[in-house]
């Protein structure tokens, strides 16, 4: 290129953006591909008019929707739904593509960024992240019609997956949420809320019970006070759609406040239980958990346990 002469760059069209509608203007966006330093154009459209009609049309037929998020499911939602099953087997997939690239190219005391295939590895990670959570999104907002969405603060890191890929996945997916979260709120209204997810997956939707052992595995979720038995991920959609309107959950507090509010409230309450109580057949969970102040088990104290006190309310005594 010749500084101040003029070049003609060819934009071809493509499924989505024909998809897309609006008003084409005189604008082109360019911008840099960070990976590959190619620059990249766009045609810039203005959708104003076709936002506002959309926003008109939609008709809500719920209040508000609660999302967990995960990496073996993509968003789970609290009435049941799973939403992006594969989202784990394609992360996995991607993982060992991009860590064998990289591998080969530290063998040979190169960066992997020299690598086209590592490259392109990548830019296609990142592209089918933006498809398949636009895709979920849409399938959501079409099938349900939430008139909000109540999402967990993002993290993105998974022990199941590389360094390397949990990197990029946690830079590109929060963008790609975000940015999608912004695209419905434009199109349709659907507003988004954001609630601090501390302790959603340790306490039971169903009485508030917090313990780490209610979730004895990845996917399942057994209250160890009420014996309340659901998918983990559903069991924690629900804990974050009641925090939406609690003061428990927001993102400026810490976990500590979250989890010491909780233990007050649920030995404030009143609770029928199947393990202790009035009813129990077993000792008192809390004897045994740290977050109601009780010690690790050890069989002479279980032998000898009694409840601690004034954690059982009075009216279960009776």
């Amino acid at each position: 290129m010749t500084r101040g002469a003029k070049i003609a760059v060819p934009l071809l069209t493509y499924e989505r953006h024909r998809r897309r509608g609006g008003k084409v203007s005189n604008g082109v966006l360019v911008t840099e591909d960070r990976d590959s330093g190619k620059l990249l154009f766009g045609v810039v459209t203005d959708i104003g008019a076709d936002c506002a009609a959309s926003r008109a049309a939609y008709q809500p037929e719920r209040d508000a929707m609660a999302l967990d998020f995960g990496l073996s499911t993509l968003f789970t939602g609290d009435d049941g739904a799973l939403l992006g099953r594969d989202w784990m087997k394609a992360l996995r997939t991607y993982d060992h593509r991009i860590t064998e690239i990289a591998r080969g190219m530290q063998r040979r005391g190169r960066k992997p960024r020299e690598s086209v295939r590592y490259r392109k590895a990548v830019t296609a990670l990142r592209g089918w992240i933006r498809t398949e959570v636009g895709r979920v999104l849409n399938a959501l907002i079409a099938g349900r019609r939430p008139a909000a969405l109540v999402l967990e603060r993002l993290d993105f890191r998974n022990p199941a997956l590389s360094l390397r890929l949990n990197r990029i996945v946690q830079n590109c997916g929060r963008a790609a949420i975000r940015a999608k979260l912004a695209d419905l709120q434009d199109r349709f209204g659907v507003t988004p809320e954001e609630v601090n997810p501390a302790y959603t997956s340790q306490a039971c939707s169903c009485c508030g019970y917090v313990d780490k052992r209610n979730r004895p595995s990845q996917g399942i979720f057994h209250c160890l006070w009420c014996g309340n038995r659901m998918h983990a991920d559903v069991n924690a959609a629900r804990n974050i759609g009641r925090r939406r309107a609690s003061p428990i959950g927001s993102v400026f507090q810490s976990k500590a406040a979250i989890l010491a509010e909780s233990v007050r409230r649920f030995n404030g309450r009143r609770v029928l239980s199947t393990r202790s109580g009035g009813w129990g057949s077993t000792a008192d969970p809390r004897l045994t958990n740290p977050y109601f102040g009780g010690e690790k088990p050890t069989a002479a104290r279980m032998s000898k346990a009694r409840p601690l006190p004034n954690l059982v309310p009075a009216e279960l005594t009776r």
